[in-house]
């Protein structure tokens, strides 16, 4: 199955061999406090090479929790009132970017997710948001997603998941009774 594929590829000696490991430049850790209370993330990180974020800004209690190397997956929704049926893209960028101003703390993003819609289907927009972002967290999905050729790729590791997940209304179950997993 394409889950199997994925808890395969994701060995991390196979994925620093193939160079699919993010590097040390696109750490959270690499950030050179500069003047002004401004920092520059250091190193060769491409597009990020040159970027500046305003560091009073930070919060550095959260940033100091995040793993170095790690990345952001951004999941955007909206309505429009230009659009007559909805549009969706998922990008994955290379290499991962610094999009000053959209993440909480100043880490490289490499998915971003786009939702736009007429008015009118805010909370189902926001309900598709919502189970996007759930599905990064996902440690197989993650990995298909990056290792995904088209949009086929995608959708198998969406119904992989689908097919391995349990879904339990919030209304009708007490989290006192919780199973724990195996």
């Amino acid at each position: 199955s394409f889950a199997d594929i994925g808890k395969k590829h994701s060995d991390p000696l196979l994925l620093e061999r193939n160079g699919l490991l993010a590097s040390p430049q696109s750490a959270p850790g690499n950030l050179d406090i500069g003047k002004n209370g401004e920092f520059k993330i250091s190193g060769t990180g491409g597009s990020r090479e040159n970027s500046t974020v305003d560091f009073s800004k930070v919060d550095m209690n959260f940033m100091r929790k995040i793993p170095i190397g790690a990345e952001a997956s951004n999941v955007l929704v909206g309505e429009v009132d230009f659009l007559e049926r909805p549009i969706i893209a998922f990008v994955r960028l290379s290499p991962a970017v610094l999009l000053s101003g959209l993440t909480e703390v100043p880490v490289p993003t490499r998915f971003l997710f786009l939702l736009l819609g007429p008015a009118g289907k805010a909370p189902q927009y926001h309900e598709i948001g919502r189970s996007i972002a759930t599905l990064m967290t996902d440690d197989v999905f993650h990995d298909v997603a990056y290792k995904a050729k088209d949009r086929n790729d995608l959708l198998s590791g969406i119904d992989e998941f689908l097919d391995q997940v349990t879904v339990l209304p919030p209304g009708e179950w007490d989290p006192s009774i919780r199973i724990e997993p195996p």
